[in-house]
């Protein structure tokens, strides 16, 4: 039997061409942040070939008061329990306000090496790469869902760390309205990275700042 982790905190795979493969149209004011576990599940999907087993490592931020986290995790299992040949196993926890909880996260993403995926939800809370990267070459699929920045998605993507990076949109629109379909709100908000994509992405280093030294 196949065996997937998926760590689920941060999606390149053009967010356009996601949304049109895999969100229906609807009216305006439908979407949300589930539509982020909606492509990230269909994503999953692809990259087991629709077979193994996955565990969500989730970063919970329920007693920051925050919801969005959470409604991701809803829509990804729900997406993939309609999965026939998809076993998902009972979701993991962290506290976000844990101190350490990010060697926590990494610790559990090493407990299920005989998985297929492990998805990482983040969003909330501090993860940092370098507790994930002993990771690099491990058989398991590796999933982040918002839980690294970009550049950090990149280089563990790059260090075949990382299988799939969902990731905040580093441009996105000032102001953007409910369109037409899921694929828009996408798109305009995140990027679904793969090792494939993640050298496509250029990060412009912060703006130098001038020390004009004492008068």
């Amino acid at each position: 039997m196949i065996l997937v982790v998926v760590a689920v905190v941060s999606l390149i795979v053009a967010g356009v061409v996601i949304g049109k493969r895999y969100l229906k149209p609807s009216g305006p004011g439908k979407f949300g942040i589930g539509v982020v576990g909606e492509v990230a599940a269909e994503e999953i999907v692809r990259l087991l070939g629709g077979r193994g087993q996955v565990v969500v490592v989730f970063l919970n931020p329920k007693s920051t008061g925050l919801k969005g986290p959470e409604r991701i995790v809803q829509k990804l299992e729900s997406r993939l329990k309609r999965e026939p040949g998809l076993q998902l196993l009972p979701r993991e926890s962290v506290s976000a306000v844990e101190p350490n909880s990010s060697r926590r996260c990494a610790e559990l993403v090493r407990q299920y090496s005989n998985v297929d995926a492990v998805v990482l939800v983040g969003g909330v809370g501090q993860v940092y790469a370098h507790d994930f990267a002993e990771l690099a070459g491990s058989s398991r699929k590796l999933v982040s869902i918002l839980a690294f920045g970009l550049a950090e998605s990149r280089d563990l993507l790059q260090q075949s760390v990382l299988s799939l990076a969902i990731v905040d949109h580093p441009e996105p629109p000032p102001v953007l309205a409910d369109g037409p379909s899921g694929q828009e709100w996408f798109a305009a908000r995140y990027l679904a990275l793969t090792p494939q994509t993640a050298g496509q992405i250029q990060i412009q280093p912060p703006p130098a700042t001038r020390d004009s030294g004492p008068n």
